[in-house]
């Protein structure tokens, strides 16, 4: 599959905690940076997410805030 996304950052799924809609799934990401995505159960299951799977990141936003302090 192509997709015209950039921001894909590779991870390893760490954990997966999926609840009667929505589930989290946690990945090691590079340099040791965890990153979570909240996606639903069902996609869970019709993407067969495991443990110890290797995954990309696809982050699509139209903005990232920074603060301080």
């Amino acid at each position: 599959m192509q997709i015209s996304g950039r921001n894909k950052i590779p991870g390893k799924i760490k954990e997966i905690v999926v609840g009667d809609v929505m589930a989290k799934v946690v990945l090691d990401g590079p340099g040791g940076v965890e990153l979570v995505a909240v996606i639903t159960s069902d996609a869970v299951k019709e993407l067969g997410l495991t443990v110890g799977q290797d995954v990309q990141a696809l982050i699509k936003a139209t903005e990232i805030m920074v603060t301080t302090g």
